[in-house]
């Protein structure tokens, strides 16, 4: 049986209103609110939908700009299941 908590709603995990921001917000800006607010991650108002943009995003945007086009990039590492 699944613990308590997991049968939980989701919006009892909600700790704080989320950080909206426009899609044509600089990732520079968005990142800069994120620190400001604490946030791991900012919503994006896409109009008739949403997207999130997540720190992890962020941080991938700038390694991958730091490394250039030509670094290779790590692959992963296979998994077997049980």
């Amino acid at each position: 049986d699944p613990p308590p908590a997991a049968g939980r709603p989701v919006r009892e995990l909600i700790r704080a209103p989320a950080l909206v921001c426009e899609p044509e917000m600089p990732v520079q800006r968005a990142a800069e609110q994120m620190v400001e607010a604490g946030a791991t991650c900012v919503v994006v108002d896409l109009g008739d939908q949403l997207g999130i943009v997540t720190d992890r995003d962020i941080r991938t945007l700038v390694a991958d700009a730091a490394a250039g086009p030509d670094t290779p990039r790590p692959q992963p590492v296979p998994t077997q299941r049980a």
